[in-house]
């Protein structure tokens, strides 16, 4: 779902957008951190997916503080996906982070669905079951 946000704004409303999984944004040297985030400060949309223990590591931590307030300071839209619920998502991101995003925020909870991995996984391991 969140993908086809970055798809749509980008055919009608913005000149730029990306998506990120926070798990991408661990990966490489310092420099090549450094240069993601500052990258992803400038897009008109950024989507960070599937956020949850990234503020585990500092460099992170303190990459994606900046980079969120700079997103919130210049009135900029986020969109942020997680699994987890907001007291644990608080938890995770810290308060600081927290903050910024519940006041320019919308919550949109989506219960009682399966899960696309769930269902990527029965594709995957379907002809298993063909053959019990």
């Amino acid at each position: 779902m969140a993908s086809a946000v970055v798809h749509n704004v980008l055919k009608t409303t913005y000149d730029t957008a990306a998506f990120v999984t926070a798990s991408q944004l661990r990966f490489g040297g310092y420099e090549e951190i450094e240069n993601r985030f500052s990258l992803l400060e400038s897009m008109d949309l950024l989507v960070i997916d599937d956020i949850s223990n990234e503020m585990d590591n500092k460099l992170i931590a303190q990459h994606m503080f900046t980079l969120i307030n700079y997103r919130y300071e210049a009135e900029l839209g986020m969109v942020i996906t997680t699994n987890l619920d907001l007291p644990g998502l608080r938890n995770s991101l810290g308060e600081r982070i927290f903050d910024r995003l519940k006041e320019r925020s919308a919550v949109v909870e989506i219960n009682d669905v399966e899960s696309f991995r769930g269902v990527k996984r029965s594709e995957y391991l379907g002809w298993m079951e063909e053959e019990v």
